[in-house]
């Protein structure tokens, strides 16, 4: 909300319990979000799994692109640029990010989301290599308690091409993962 606007941050604050900036910008510099689907969360999604009935564990994978501002930075601590496309452990490329593909978990029928992994992309990223960010996510996720029993995104060129790789045909509107 702050990031949206500041000034109406500082408004809400007169008037509600909210933390100060300079706190979330601490908070922020602690925390490590990196692409592709970090140990903590996958332990994350364990825990929960572990404390949710068994019916509130089956999910739908969403995944979708969000289109990015172009700019980088210098991450000193990792000596890497920030702002590049980076598909984690499917390596990276010196060459402008434009998007960001981010996956997310929604349960079926309990009362969660959580996003779980993204990955800096372009517009020329091939459907190969969302197919296997996809069957990382898809592996990483059936490593927890939780079940992926749909898969959600958009019709976009791309997405479509993936699902092709993936197994799935229009008569067959599904694929199994192993």
């Amino acid at each position: 909300m702050y990031q949206k606007g500041p000034r109406l941050y500082r408004a809400l604050m007169q008037h509600m319990c909210l933390p100060h900036p300079e706190s979330l910008n601490s908070t922020m510099r602690q925390i490590e979000l990196l692409p592709g689907l970090q140990p903590g969360i996958k332990r994350m999604l364990q825990r929960m799994g572990e404390k949710m009935k068994t019916s509130f564990r089956d999910c739908i994978l969403l995944l979708d692109e969000i289109h990015l501002r172009h700019g980088f930075t210098y991450d000193k601590k990792r000596d890497r640029t920030i702002g590049v496309v980076d598909y984690d452990q499917l390596g990276r490329q010196e060459e402008p990010a434009k998007s960001a593909l981010v996956f997310m978990l929604k349960s079926i029928y309990g009362n969660w989301e959580v996003p779980i992994a993204y990955f800096f992309t372009t517009s020329s990223t091939k459907a190969d290599v969302y197919a296997d960010l996809t069957r990382n996510v898809i592996q990483a996720v059936h490593e927890t308690s939780l079940r992926i029993r749909a898969m959600v995104c958009d019709a976009a060129t791309t997405n479509v091409a993936m699902y092709k790789l993936l197994g799935a045909k229009i008569d067959k509107l599904y694929f199994f993962h192993r």
